[in-house]
């Protein structure tokens, strides 16, 4: 349905979307331990390097957003917060406590029959692929 590119896109703009408004972690409002801002060792901060968070492509980040904000409808945004950025809040338990994306819930929450949801969501990954091939 989107190409791994596409993909892998959208999801660094999630990234990026919800790190703060310079691509850096989000402005700390209080001390987050008794050394205030004093941020460990890498060994403290990771246990293992899949733990590690993967770097932002802030250009393309950029890119993307760009997109968002000047080619895309207001459904198209809407599907693609859910999508991406606000992911967590439609997060499902199977049967076996395993977490998983419930896109009918989003559709639902959205007001807006799965199919017609769906449609949204690949025509936004469309145009951002056109566009994302035009600054190639």
């Amino acid at each position: 349905m989107i190409s791994r590119e596409v993909e892998s896109d959208l999801q660094n703009w999630a990234r990026y979307s919800n790190a703060g408004t310079d691509g850096g972690p989000p402005i700390q409002r209080q001390a987050g331990s008794a050394e205030g801002r004093h941020i460990p060792d890498d060994g403290l901060i990771w246990e293992t390097h899949h733990d590690k968070p993967i770097p932002i492509n802030i250009d393309r980040a950029r890119m993307v957003q760009n997109v968002y904000d000047t080619r895309l409808s207001s459904p198209e945004r809407r599907v693609l917060q859910a999508e991406y950025p606000h992911r967590e809040r439609y997060i499902a338990f199977d049967k076996r406590g395993r977490k998983y994306f419930d896109r009918s819930k989003a559709a639902r929450l959205q007001g807006t029959p799965l199919r017609v949801y769906e449609a949204f969501l690949r025509k936004a990954a469309w145009i951002v692929e056109l566009e994302m091939r035009g600054h190639a």
